[in-house]
């Protein structure tokens, strides 16, 4: 071979490995997880993360569009109101990642195990109506192998059913994870459109196409143009480092707020954003024994936070101040409970200090508050830093300003899930719930029942009773209770609403939109990679 066939036919490799090096770059996409999962059990996962996780490696029987109909996914249509009964026909075509075919039985059987008692599941009451607690006494499931259809029969009505089965907790879990629920722990058992390739905790999660997926909502398959056929999560829990890698082309999809929103904004790439279903709150622990059982404690402990003051401190002011749980634009939003909310949780430090003074605490010459034996009034204020340590010590130096000692615990996201889910450990903290659904009954178990998401054992007998009608009622009927559950709350100083936060998606060399409109999730079923 002459140098000059050898040195064309080097170049000719080059330009093509070079051509496969780009091919492969051109469907792998890097996307932002802002902390870990908990556990990938769509069931059982009580993080939003974990739904992120969730919509990429399983589906649902139905989906929603970005108008917010209800349209077909695993199920390809439905007959029955959905309150009472629902019958599902299934498509035939879908096949569980580990090639296990999906048919009624085993769709029949993820069913019944969502809202079993001992699946334990925090959030499938969205699905089934209640409150967070036993589910299985509130529907059965039946399926006919032959029809390829399941049946779901509501012993007490809800009317959101059909929308419940569009979420992530209702995903369908493949019979090896039925049968095995430890394989959930840390691996997915489904028949979404990826699956887990690779799994480093804390670190990265490497999601492959299933080149055999044909049957998503939309009629979406992984061989439809631009889909991305790797998706690498990147577990990047320091805002900054994860402006940083985006700007830099090291991300493709990225969530920052703060000061971090300023500038990747200012980039002008591809944006999608919307506000919360939810809110976040200020929250006292009324457990057995504690400081927080006092009403007085409560409500000077609203009155002493600006939530203005900290919307724009911690978010950069982007969010809807709201009167209760639920955003503003969710359904049954009754605006005519801002009164109620200004006289019980409106931001009044003097106010505080009198009422605080009222109910017989005494303030030393240090201006710290004591109880009638003398001792100092301390807070264990619990925050795992979402909105940034200026917001944190805002709230500290807020509530100092009333007199209270604080005695501040800033810990890791898995920290303070845990002192708020399962120690107790704590007397002040901010929650914050982004439900995929703009429905007041999404809410529910964080203010009643047993479960463990009612972090601050909230036992309100008028609550329980205007939302158990509102489940059961509907329209302007179903409003009604529903404003009466929320007025209970804040008369009882249950909670201190604050705000329901603007949330943005900033993506680079490619599109989507949000899952179900909800700001907590995007959605890797309308993701497309993009040219420049």
């Amino acid at each position: 071979m002459n140098r000059r066939m050898y040195v064309f036919l080097m170049l000719a490799l080059f330009l093509l490995a070079g051509a496969v090096a780009a091919q492969e770059a051109s469907t792998t996409i890097y996307a932002h997880l802002t902390q870990d999962f908990d556990i990938l059990d769509p069931h059982v996962t009580n993080t939003t993360l974990g739904y992120q996780l969730a919509i990429t490696f399983y589906d649902r029987l139905v989906a929603m569009d970005d108008d917010g109909n209800i349209i077909p996914s695993l199920a390809t249509s439905w007959e029955g109101s959905g309150a009472d009964a629902l019958t599902l026909t299934l498509n035939p075509d879908a096949v569980c990642a580990d090639g296990t075919p999906l048919n009624a039985e085993a769709v029949a059987n993820s069913l019944s195990r969502m809202g079993a008692n001992d699946t334990g599941a925090p959030f499938v009451y969205r699905t089934l109506g209640g409150a967070a607690g036993a589910t299985e006494e509130r529907y059965s499931v039946s399926h006919d192998n032959d029809a390829g259809s399941v049946t779901i029969t509501m012993h007490e009505p809800f009317g959101a059913l059909l929308v419940g089965l569009a979420m992530p907790w209702a995903s369908i879990i493949c019979p090896a994870g039925i049968d095995n629920p430890d394989l959930l722990i840390e691996g997915p058992q489904g028949s979404g459109p990826y699956a887990l390739a690779e799994s480093v905790r804390g670190d990265r999660y490497v999601a492959q196409a299933r080149p055999e997926y044909t049957w998503g909502a939309r009629g979406t398959t992984t061989a439809d143009e631009g889909f991305p056929q790797t998706l690498v999560y990147q577990v990047v829990d320091n805002e900054t480092t994860a402006a940083n890698l985006f700007l830099a082309g090291e991300l493709n999809i990225v969530t920052v707020s703060g000061a971090d929103f300023d500038r990747v904004a200012a980039a002008e790439t591809f944006a999608v954003n919307g506000y919360s279903f939810g809110a976040q709150w200020l929250q006292v622990n009324k457990d057995e024994g504690l400081i927080g059982t006092d009403p007085a404690i409560r409500q000077a402990i609203f009155k002493a936070v600006s939530r203005a003051e900290y919307l724009d401190v911690g978010f950069g002011g982007r969010g809807l101040f709201t009167n209760t749980f639920v955003s503003p634009l969710a359904l049954c939003y009754d605006e005519g409970l801002d009164a109620v909310y200004d006289e019980a949780a409106g931001f009044d430090p003097d106010a505080a200090r009198q009422i605080l003074a009222d109910a017989g605490y005494a303030t030393g010459a240090d201006g710290k508050l004591a109880d009638a034996d003398g001792n100092p009034v301390v807070l264990r204020l619990v925050d795992y830093g979402r909105a940034g340590a200026e917001a944190a010590e805002l709230l500290i130096l807020s509530l100092e300003d009333v007199g209270f000692t604080v005695e501040p615990h800033i810990v890791e996201f898995g920290g303070y899930l845990e002192r708020l889910l399962r120690t107790g450990e704590w007397d002040v903290s901010i929650l914050g719930v982004n439900p995929p659904v703009p429905l007041p009954s999404a809410m529910v178990g964080y203010f009643s029942g047993g479960g463990a998401i009612n972090t601050a054992s909230t036992a309100n007998a008028t609550f329980d009773a205007e939302f158990a009608q509102a489940n059961v009622t509907a329209g302007d009927e179903s409003c009604m209770h529903w404003s009466n559950a929320m007025r209970a709350l804040l008369e009882d100083l249950e909670f201190k609403p604050l705000f329901s936060e603007e949330r943005t998606y900033f993506g680079q060399g490619v599109e989507f939109t949000l899952f179900n409109n909800y700001t907590g999730t995007w959605d890797p079923i309308t993701t497309r990679i993009v040219g420049e």
